[in-house]
């Protein structure tokens, strides 16, 4: 940062994961993916549009890694239930029914994930606990096919 403004020292400027630059926009007021993008077309980002606030944000962000035990996808239920709730940011899927799933019990491949703010640590198990058990993929034998992980530590 200099009298400039931000000056790109990065030549292949790229974006953090899939949708943390959501979480980041709910919490902070920052549009990260629009300055980015305006960062690598060689335009300038004004610095009044980077100012975060000093206050520690009202808000935790967390994920929930959706990782299934191995079988084949017979439904899947809850995605629009819980796409619907104010505190779910997005809900990404990588499965559909009819999908084979292989074991990967080292979470090599991750089958979809939930993005979703909370006031505090203690609404977000709660919050996390509701997810879980809305979101339900049931493979042939009408089993719940998630394998049961806990969330990612929230981003304060």
């Amino acid at each position: 940062m200099g009298k400039e403004g931000l000056k790109l020292i990065e030549p292949l400027c790229r974006f953090s994961g899939a949708a943390e630059f959501l979480l980041a926009e709910v919490l902070y007021g920052v549009d990260h993916r629009k300055h980015l993008i305006s960062l690598a077309l060689g335009q300038s980002v004004p610095p009044a549009e980077l100012q975060i606030s000093q206050q520690p944000p009202r808000q935790c962000a967390f994920f929930l890694s959706l990782v299934l035990g191995p079988g084949k996808i017979r439904d899947i239920q809850g995605v629009e239930e819980v796409s619907s709730w104010p505190f779910i940011k997005q809900v990404d899927l990588y499965v559909q029914p009819g999908d084979q799933v292989a074991d990967h019990r080292d979470m090599t491949q991750i089958s979809g994930r939930v993005y979703a703010t909370a006031p505090n640590y203690f609404v977000m198990e709660e919050r996390e606990k509701k997810i879980k058990e809305t979101l339900l993929i049931y493979d042939e034998n009408g089993n719940d096919m998630k394998v049961n992980r806990k969330i990612q530590p929230p981003s304060f």
